[in-house]
């Protein structure tokens, strides 16, 4: 009878075992909520960088169009 537990132990053990190892893999709430946030933040940080370019591209765009505006008081012509 205590050769039949001692399997039954021994066996168990291994099945815990192995449940705690695929435990220790899984990500929990915390986890999660890092990811959340690390995602979050770079978002943001995205969305600064596309509207500091946007306004760029705007005054870029501002620069040439006063830049043909002289090169055409001038007489000067350029190829845009």
């Amino acid at each position: 009878m205590t050769e039949d537990y001692s399997e039954l132990i021994s066996y168990l053990d291994k099945r815990f075992s192995s449940i705690e190892t695929v435990l220790e893999k899984k990500a929990d709430k915390s986890d999660i909520r890092e990811l959340i946030n690390a995602i979050d933040g770079l978002s943001k940080q995205l969305e600064t960088y596309f509207h500091e370019m946007r306004s760029m591209q705007l005054r870029m765009d501002r620069i040439e169009k006063t830049i043909a505006q002289l090169a055409d008081h001038t007489g000067f012509g350029l190829d845009l």
